[in-house]
């Protein structure tokens, strides 16, 4: 096989950069066509998300069906909350459709094997994508040479100009 024909991800290599517990702008990138299944009829649609600029992608399950119906509001809800911080106004009714090329920030955090998974709790960590996770520290944009140079120029002979 010649992998030089496919697109190689150097974090999946082991090489480039790791990605650390925080929040995260994260793309859609499609779901399972069925649903998964478990024990006391619990069912749920398991998404996938592309972490931006960290070349990985992670799935999170949201619970759509159970014994308990506590925990399918939950899931449900917490969906519905990542829909809304997509940008869409009412619940979809084909998400395959509906968050393609939708993006949405999240929190990060390390689970008990110390693999990365999406902090869900119970929706309040989605949030739109281009919310600031932090405030950006403002400096102003110099339009001339700084004082520096100026002093740098006033001390250049003239002389040594070759025009």
């Amino acid at each position: 096989m010649d992998l030089s024909n496919y697109k190689i991800d150097d974090a999946s290599t082991g090489g480039g950069s790791k990605v650390e517990p925080g929040r995260y702008v994260l793309h859609w990138a499609g779901e399972e066509a069925e649903l998964v299944e478990g024990r006391n009829n619990w069912r749920g649609c398991k998404m996938y998300f592309e972490v931006d600029g960290a070349g990985i992608t992670l799935n999170h399950t949201f619970t759509v069906g159970h014994d308990n119906p506590k925990f399918v509001d939950s899931g449900v809800n917490s969906m519905m909350l990542m829909a809304k911080a997509m940008g869409l106004k009412e619940a979809p009714a084909d998400t395959t459709k509906q968050f393609m090329g939708k993006s949405v920030s999240a929190e990060l955090i390390k689970d008990d094997n110390g693999y990365l998974k999406i902090n869900e709790d119970w929706g309040k960590t989605w949030q739109p994508a281009d919310k600031k996770a932090a405030p950006v520290r403002e400096e102003k944009i110099q339009a001339g040479p700084s004082a520096e140079d100026l002093r740098r120029a006033e001390e250049s002979n003239d002389d040594n100009v070759p025009f």
